[in-house]
């Protein structure tokens, strides 16, 4: 990439993306180089679409191949300005699969195998506010309002902040981590490592390895993953009865579309209902 990744990196920071989104475009566009082994303004059409082929015989997921259109459309259009290969570069369909879901049940049995008090407090959080693992990992001692019951959520995704409801008993389970800390968090309020450097926030791998683990270790069978926590959050208030305005809301969806699928999910959406052939004399 040479000079071209120096311009292109100041061009996703003028343009305000995230650092995770920057990084993830980089290293797409690296990985597209390395693949011809020559510069990017010497690649032509037909060898990008060569490139997207090899990452459907690679059975990269759909997301991945995604951003590495997202990135390659970029680099064109706003690093070297050329709208030749535009055109000429296409995203894949995304799958329509529900995603996969935990009980209430379930969420006990993790939260009860897990020993370690912060790793506790960070999974019930995590699942309580329907938090991404970026939010998760970012959340600060400020961000918590006990008298307003409510936390702050910093730049969640599209750089917005919101609020999320704080439910009595996460509160309680907070302050239980709190006393516990003999080296209270100053900044984060889970921060990387207390006897190490209290000035960085753990890390999203550290979240999703904690919960993975638990997840296993309590002999749940299904693919668990953090976002699972959100996608549970969500189908269970629906189950609850919450408006679906106010769930977008909670969860800083910006279309009530992404948030409808939920109505999918909920049991007592799918179950309580009379089918037709309960009226059929047979």
């Amino acid at each position: 990439m040479g000079i071209f990744k120096d311009q292109m990196k100041k061009i996703l920071l003028i343009r305000g993306l995230s650092e995770r989104t920057i990084n993830i475009y980089l290293h797409s566009m690296e990985s597209f180089v390395r693949f011809f082994n020559k510069p990017p303004d010497k690649i032509n059409a037909d060898e990008i679409i060569q490139f997207q082929h090899h990452l459907n015989e690679k059975k990269v997921s759909y997301s991945v191949f995604n951003q590495y259109v997202s990135a390659i459309k970029f680099f064109y259009k706003n690093v070297l300005r050329s709208n030749v290969h535009i055109d000429r570069i296409f995203y894949t369909k995304r799958p329509k699969k529900l995603p996969v879901i935990l009980s209430q049940e379930e969420i006990i049995a993790i939260y009860q195998v897990i020993a370690n008090i912060k790793h506790k407090t960070i999974f019930i959080t995590t699942y309580a506010c329907g938090l991404r693992v970026s939010e998760a990992s970012k959340l600060k001692v400020e961000d918590i309002d006990s008298n307003r019951m409510m936390i702050r959520i910093r730049c969640a995704k599209g750089k917005k902040d919101r609020y999320a409801p704080l439910p009595k008993k996460l509160l309680q389970v907070l302050r239980k981590y709190w006393k516990a800390m003999n080296r209270k968090p100053s900044i984060w309020l889970f921060p990387s490592n207390f006897y190490e450097n209290q000035e960085k926030h753990i890390s999203i791998r550290s979240i999703q390895f904690i919960i993975q683990k638990a997840a296993v270790k309590a002999g749940i069978k299904k693919k668990v993953s953090v976002h699972t926590l959100r996608h549970s959050y969500a189908t269970h208030l629906m189950e609850a009865g919450v408006n679906l305005r106010k769930i977008q809301l909670i969860l800083g969806h910006t279309s009530i579309s992404t948030t409808a699928k939920y109505i999918h999910l909920a049991d007592n959406y799918i179950r309580n209902f009379n089918s037709p052939i309960e009226t059929l004399k047979i």
